[in-house]
């Protein structure tokens, strides 16, 4: 019964998918990705990560350092000196973690080759950039809390300082001492600070080779296209079925009314109707 669906659906089928194929042809765009690698080692202290979860941690902040860049409109930036909508800058750029130290990809793709690059290498820029403005300003601020702090200290002590030695009360001698300490420790403190190795944050490697692609989603264009070729076919095969079942009820009908004029014949072969009876009913008064 399903050998004669066989062609039809194989041809269906076929079609589907080559329209699945055109569309994907006809909607697919042509871009060209390229990308660039930063880095930004961030330094809280004079030694470098040697264990694994050292690394983690470095890498952690260096993420917090680039999304707080991305957030801080990164992207606006760029297109007012690249002249193009940062919207379609933020659409086409990804900024990913790479392998290495707090390092990451910046990958644009773009229809235009020489564009994809030319942003890449802003993006990349601006990054570096933005993260060495921060950290310094980072960095200036905790020296200006620290040096707040001392200069406070210090007015307390010279006020306490003014008074003679003799004069002072037990509380104040301890304070003076307290006070004393604490100034001793913020000037260590902001050594520390101010001693740490510089950041590493730089472009270390600029966007230059171009890659063409496709963008579009060929596989799944051909499983919609075969899934449709699939139910026009059992639509096929259920309406033939139906046509012949109709058929096959017709032609049931006529040799069921052929089977019946069969046996009427073979009872009357001559094709005579039966005798009517003749008797006659003669009026009894007319007899003598």
């Amino acid at each position: 019964m399903l050998r004669r669906y066989v062609l039809p659906c194989a041809l269906i089928l076929f079609v589907s998918i080559g329209a699945g194929g055109l569309a994907y042809k006809r909607q697919a765009k042509t871009v060209y990705s390229t990308n660039c690698v930063f880095q930004a080692f961030i330094h809280l202290s004079r030694e470098d990560p040697s264990t694994p979860e050292h690394a983690q941690f470095i890498g952690g902040l260096a993420l917090q350092e680039v999304g707080t860049v991305a957030s801080s409109g990164l992207y606006r930036r760029v297109s007012a000196r690249e002249k193009t909508p940062a919207g379609v800058i933020a659409s086409e750029t990804t900024t990913a973690p790479s392998p290495g130290l707090g390092t990451f990809f910046v990958t644009v793709m773009d229809p235009s080759p020489a564009r994809a690059t030319r942003l890449a290498n802003a993006v990349c820029k601006e990054y570096v950039s933005s993260i060495k403005k921060n950290r310094a300003d980072q960095l200036a601020a905790k020296v200006r809390a620290v040096q707040d702090r001392i200069d406070s200290i210090e007015s307390e002590v010279a006020k306490l300082a003014a008074i003679p030695a003799a004069k002072l009360t037990p509380p104040q001698k301890v304070t003076l001492q307290t006070r004393t300490a604490q100034i001793l420790y913020n000037s260590q403190l902001m050594a520390n600070i101010t001693s740490y190795p510089p950041d590493e944050v730089s472009l270390l490697s600029p966007a230059g080779t171009v890659n063409k692609q496709k963008i579009g989603d060929l596989s799944k264009k051909l499983v919609i296209a075969g899934v449709a070729g699939v139910l026009v076919c059992f639509l096929y095969i259920l309406i033939g079925e139906i046509l012949a079942m109709r058929g096959s009820d017709s032609r049931g009908s006529g040799s069921l009314d052929e089977h019946i004029n069969e046996r009427g014949s073979a009872r009357n072969p001559q094709g005579t109707q039966p005798a009517r009876s003749t008797v006659s009913h003669e009026d009894p008064r007319g007899v003598h």
